[in-house]
């Protein structure tokens, strides 16, 4: 999906609990993942009771300073990186249904 926008990777948000100085993830990865807090690129701290309000737009924001830096063109980017999503999705959607 990513080379059909000549990308090579996006920036994704990432979500976590941060509590007592520590980073608690709770997204549920594997274990042995790599862990996501190796390669962040920024933080933000978003209250709880504004996070589903405030996550998609500074999301979006971000994208469009990250590739506006690189002469892309962030609607495309956008675009790319929820076409991205809606394939990871259909993937697990697909895995989650037994073969019959």
């Amino acid at each position: 999906m990513l080379a059909a926008y000549g990308l090579a990777s996006l920036p994704e948000a990432h979500c976590y609990l941060r509590y007592a100085g520590r980073r608690i993830d709770v997204t549920g990865l594997p274990p042995g993942s790599a862990s996501p807090f190796d390669a962040l690129l920024s933080e933000e701290v978003v209250e709880p009771a504004s996070l589903a309000s405030e996550k998609a737009p500074r999301h979006r924001d971000f994208i469009a300073r990250w590739a506006a830096a690189r002469g892309l063109d962030p609607a495309r980017v956008w675009e790319a990186r929820e076409r991205c999503i809606a394939a990871l999705q259909e993937g697990a959607a697909a895995a989650a249904v037994p073969d019959t």
